[in-house]
């Protein structure tokens, strides 16, 4: 889960271990597989490009969801040296804390 916190930005919430998608193996998972299959970190290492990519779409979508607009949020990108993009967010949160 995704946390969206007026003096931190986006942060991610630990969720209790699941089984992997892609592996089978019993681990924390977030929805970053290839067809947003819920998957485990080392699943999602083996392909950072789509991993980093579906991470930003599921960011982006979380935020929608809670009335975010996403011309509000601040984005800072970078490109790691394999061509992975990371996006940080900053959002407005003129309610506090809200869980995303």
């Amino acid at each position: 889960m995704m946390k969206i916190d007026e003096n931190k930005g986006v942060t991610f919430v630990p969720e209790a271990p699941d089984v992997c998608e892609l592996c089978g193996d019993k681990a924390e998972l977030r929805p970053y597989g290839p067809n947003r299959e819920r998957i485990c970190a080392p699943c999602g290492s083996k392909d950072m490009v789509t991993t980093m990519r579906m991470m930003n779409a599921a960011m982006d979508q979380a935020l929608v969801d809670h009335g975010v607009s996403l011309t509000e949020v601040s984005r800072v990108g970078f490109v790691h040296s394999d061509e992975t993009e990371v996006v940080l967010y900053e959002v407005p949160s003129p309610n506090g804390d809200q869980d995303v």
